[in-house]
């Protein structure tokens, strides 16, 4: 086996493995003052293999964990999937910019666009389900902003530990 599919299976085990525990974070049960600031794991899990490997996860990974997410919490097909990829998206034209910044400006980065996520959901929750966006939906940026360096910083190790460049 050569490097590149070494590589390149390592890339999607670590993708799967970290896609796995973010989606087992988002079914958690937590307090209700808790869960209005719980961050957006599949999000942030997104943007870091989008920024790290954008040759690799990208638009259609987006899709895909967002399909697997809306069948998950029985949403309505595409809202969550469009919403992801959007993410991947972004994250993949600006992984440039988005790596020559320093740590705290990357962090503000990730959450505005995690803002820009979740504003996508919203707007296709509220064409197809009507619903209202309120003050309380944008709470988990909290969340998103306290707990994305040590999600860098878990991934990291783990993108480490498989040899992952």
């Amino acid at each position: 086996m050569n490097s590149s599919s070494q590589s390149s299976s390592s890339i999607y085990w670590a993708f799967s493995i970290s896609c796995f525990v973010a989606f087992t974070l988002t079914l958690v049960q937590v307090p209700d003052w808790l869960s209005a600031f719980w961050p957006d794991w599949i999000a942030l899990v997104i943007v870091y293999w989008s920024l790290l490997v954008p040759s690799r996860i990208g638009p259609l990974a987006g899709f895909i964990i967002g399909t697997m997410l809306e069948v998950l919490f029985a949403k309505t097909f595409g809202v969550l999937s469009a919403g992801l990829a959007t993410l991947a998206f972004l994250v993949n034209i600006s992984h440039l910019q988005l790596r020559v910044t320093s740590r705290w400006q990357q962090i503000f980065l990730v959450v505005f666009l995690v803002a820009i996520y979740k504003l996508v959901n919203l707007w296709f929750e509220g064409m197809v389900d009507g619903a209202k966006i309120t003050a309380q939906d944008w709470l988990s940026l909290i969340g998103d902003l306290m707990i994305w360096p040590f999600i860098n910083i878990v991934l990291d190790e783990l993108r480490r530990a498989l040899k992952i460049r």
